[in-house]
């Protein structure tokens, strides 16, 4: 992460020193830019490793969670509802059994709102992204409690 553009191409570069040093070498493929600013002017760089330009992108994957340009969180929600439903379905035999609801629900909130909600604390939430998540928990309770 970088301040501006010098500082990033610094940063890149000294990255670059530093893994040659052990014999690495960081791909220039893989290695992507991401400019998040609120300085529209800026809204391009020219960011290069090892004389290769690197590609900008909107929008990138680290560590799981989607990361985007504009700090919308609308397309990670739109990645981690199916992720969720898919959590629900594995357990689909669980929600149709006779346990208690008290056991359903530790069910429900250790795996599956994890899954849902994991790296919800970088999110910047609009309005509706928050009824979208919370229409998607209210069905999956609703399964829960056999309520179709």
């Amino acid at each position: 992460m970088g301040g501006s553009v010098t500082k990033l191409q610094h940063l890149t570069n000294r990255l670059a020193a530093r893994a040659s040093a052990y014999g690495l070498e960081v791909s220039t493929e893989n290695s992507k830019v991401m400019v998040n600013s609120k300085n529209t002017t800026s809204a391009t760089t020219n960011i290069s490793m090892n004389g290769e330009p690197l590609e900008e992108v909107s929008r990138s994957k680290y560590m799981g969670a989607t990361l985007s340009k504009d700090d919308n969180c609308t397309a990670e929600i739109c990645i981690r509802i199916p992720a969720t439903t898919a959590a629900m379905a594995w357990l689909n035999m669980v929600w149709k059994s006779n346990i208690s609801f008290q056991t359903k629900l530790k069910l429900f909130r250790s795996p599956v709102v994890s899954i849902l909600l994991y790296g919800c604390e970088t999110w910047t939430q609009l309005a509706d992204d928050e009824r979208k998540t919370q229409a998607f928990e209210n069905k999956c309770l609703r399964k829960l409690i056999r309520i179709p």
